[in-house]
């Protein structure tokens, strides 16, 4: 690339983190990008962009292109998160993807509910991702490592722990206008200083998208997911996309985004078997996203999303996705 391709990237980057304020390791929960989160993250069957690693590896090879992404949720009690990825061919037929996430608060609210507030105090977290995609005609799978480490400074979940882990991933095109999805992901060995002999759950998750094959392609996605922990309840994922302008001189396309998140479809109310994410709390969000044309060779996306998680505070995410 050319110094002026160099330099517009530079201050995308800018961008992205002037929402940040101070940031260091890592938030775990996931989908960390803006996209995916304002679409409730039921994106298992729909690529975005190199962030699709924490989502579903197999998505990595649907979109074959060099794209380096940054994120960054800040909400009112001034919490900080930080989250990058990038994703590059390997073949004509795989992707290779590397991600990051990374948070760092002093206290966080699980749970505020009449008078009842429940804190956490969090040092430090942080994880890292490697993935690897490969595509079969209609089918893509994929595969990722995953190193989690956490210092805690409450006495609520022990002082902290590592846990390492692999996800498997699958999309199957069974049309041009519907896609199907699948994950797994399960812990190989965690580590707890207050559980030394915990072993979280495997989660299976399942999503499809869907494009009405009368209106012009990709102007209106609809998705569903449902993700279950074994032995817990199955919680169900939705989004819609609007994308009402798209390919427009060096405008790429201006899309609308909503959806809901992780809501149990059996009406009991559990916690997810890892001690950072408390996994019942139902998700709200809307976003939008525009795609410029930088220079030759260089497009840029912003991507926003307006959170709302029940009982906690309100979360803006913005997402930096450079394609080159």
């Amino acid at each position: 690339m050319n110094t002026g391709k160099y330099i517009i990237i530079a201050l995308a980057c800018l961008f992205t983190f002037s929402f940040a304020g101070d940031f260091a390791k890592t938030f775990l929960r996931v989908p960390p990008d803006a996209a995916s989160r304002s679409i409730g993250g039921a994106n298992l069957a729909l690529p975005i962009g190199a962030f699709d690693l924490f989502v579903n590896p197999a998505l990595l090879i649907e979109k074959q292109q060099k794209e380096l992404q940054f994120s960054n949720l800040i909400d009112i009690n001034a919490n900080r998160y930080f989250s990058a990825a990038l994703s590059i061919p390997v073949s004509s037929q795989s992707q290779l993807g590397v991600g990051l996430v990374s948070r760092n608060f002093s206290d966080q609210v699980l749970l505020r509910q009449d008078n009842l507030t429940i804190r956490e105090k969090i040092d430090s977290q942080f994880g890292v991702v490697v993935s690897y995609a490969r595509k079969f005609r209609k089918v893509s799978l994929g595969v990722s490592s995953k190193y989690f480490n956490w210092q805690n400074s409450s006495n609520t979940y022990g002082q902290g722990g590592t846990a390492i882990g692999l996800d498997f991933g699958g999309v199957y095109q069974v049309s041009p206008g519907l896609g199907v999805g699948a994950t797994y992901q399960q812990v190989l060995q965690f580590r707890s200083e207050s559980s030394p002999g915990s072993f979280p759950k495997g989660l299976l998750s399942i999503g499809v998208a869907w494009s009405p094959v009368y209106l012009p392609r990709n102007y209106l996605k609809l998705l569903f997911s449902v993700n279950q922990f074994r032995g817990e309840s199955r919680r169900l994922n939705a989004g819609v996309m609007f994308t009402p302008v798209a390919q427009k001189g060096n405008l790429l396309n201006f899309t609308l985004r909503a959806g809901a998140g992780n809501f149990s479809l059996t009406g009991n109310s559990d916690f997810s078997a890892l001690p950072f994410e408390p996994d019942e709390i139902r998700r709200f969000t809307v976003g939008a996203g525009i795609g410029v044309r930088a220079a030759a060779g260089l497009k840029i996306i912003f991507d926003y999303c307006y959170q709302i998680q029940e009982y906690v505070s309100r979360q803006h995410i913005i997402t930096t996705r450079i394609q080159f």
